[in-house]
């Protein structure tokens, strides 16, 4: 597969220092430090991204996308790449992606679909349920989502037709590996057609007002890393 990763404003992908810290980085983090980071460094504008030129999109999470996801722009492009068939996964805080985004019928993308994303739970567990523009999970379901709740900081991730979500960092490679099943590359084996293409989509906002906050991580390298040996070539945008 060929993998780009973006970033909404395009350049260099903030990370988020917490994912970093000895209690949250994980193997695929130290993977890509050891290999300089250099995906996450002047990546592409989404903006100039073509939803319909990728088989998949893949929308990392992290408090960052509380700012720039949940707009029109993000919305049209989610729309769009759901229109033309397009297999959609996002973790964490990515489906804000999907606070905007519609179905052909013109209802919410998410109206009547199972869907994983950060809980409210987990938002008050760090401190952050004051700061945030909505609650993730109350949002989807006032969407007529069909939220999938489970235990804090477990691994947690559903598909439902084209569109693949997951709950948190650690459901970060379970939603990759669901995208690569939607896409008929199932994980337990090796792709030998590298011809399909995923976009990886990150934040490019280092602030949430005055919190330091961006993308997270495990949610882009834990994606990243699990395309990549599975055979695929990636890149990423912001």
């Amino acid at each position: 597969f060929d993998v780009t990763v973006c970033s909404i404003d395009g350049g260099d992908i903030p990370i988020d220092a917490g994912s970093l810290s000895d209690q949250f980085k994980t193997e695929n983090d130290k993977r890509m430090i050891d290999a300089g980071s250099k995906p996450l460094k002047g990546t592409k504008k989404l903006a100039d991204m073509n939803p319909e030129g990728y088989d998949a999109l893949f929308f990392a999470g992290g408090h960052g996308t509380c700012v720039d996801f949940p707009t029109d722009q993000v919305g049209d492009f989610v729309s769009k790449a759901a229109a033309a068939g397009k297999v959609v996964g996002a973790v964490c805080h990515g489906p804000m992606c999907l606070a905007k985004a519609n179905g052909a019928d013109g209802k919410p993308l998410v109206n009547g679909k199972k869907v994983c994303v950060f809980t409210d739970v987990e938002e008050e567990q760090v401190g952050l349920t004051g700061k945030v523009p909505f609650l993730l999970e109350q949002k989807m379901k006032e969407l007529g989502a069909d939220v999938q709740v489970s235990a804090p900081w477990s691994d947690n991730a559903v598909r439902d037709g084209n569109l693949v979500t997951g709950q948190n960092p650690q459901s970060s490679v379970s939603v990759a590996k669901l995208v690569a099943e939607a896409l008929g590359c199932p994980p337990s084996q090796q792709s030998a057609d590298t011809s399909r293409k995923v976009l990886i989509v990150a934040t490019s906002a280092s602030k949430m007002g005055e919190h330091a906050t961006g993308a997270w991580s495990e949610e882009i390298t834990g994606p990243y890393f699990t395309f990549v040996d599975m055979g695929f070539d990636v890149t990423v945008c912001s």
